[in-house]
């Protein structure tokens, strides 16, 4: 399955991996927990989609963010046999944990016995 194999490419090559559909919205992620506490959009860089749908690019690095730590992403378009544009993929280093605020787990109350 496609989410398994890219988890595979992820976990070997210690990225992270997101892959877009054709118009930009966010198909998969192997970072969810990026997209749930709402650190980065669900939509792809808006400027390396101008590069790789309008400008037929084959690849696209662009500088990125999330709370103060800098990276880079490499954007990629997948094509289908007939050369129509299918997903555009995108991959970056991991982040360490500690750039990626986790929320306080609930602590339940102690029950008496």
């Amino acid at each position: 399955d496609l989410r398994e194999l890219i988890d595979r490419a992820g976990d070997e090559s210690n990225s992270d991996i997101n892959l877009y559909n054709a118009s930009g919205r966010l198909l998969f992620s192997t970072s969810q927990v990026l997209f749930r506490q709402q650190m980065v959009s669900g939509r792809i860089n808006g400027d390396a989609y101008e590069q790789i749908v309008y400008n037929t690019k084959r690849y696209c690095l662009r500088k990125e963010s999330v709370g103060e730590k800098n990276f880079y992403c490499m954007y990629a378009p997948v094509y289908s046999f007939d050369g129509s544009l299918l997903a555009i993929i995108c991959a970056y280093l991991k982040l360490p944990r500690k750039h990626v605020r986790q929320r306080p787990k609930k602590r339940l109350p102690k029950q008496s016995g």
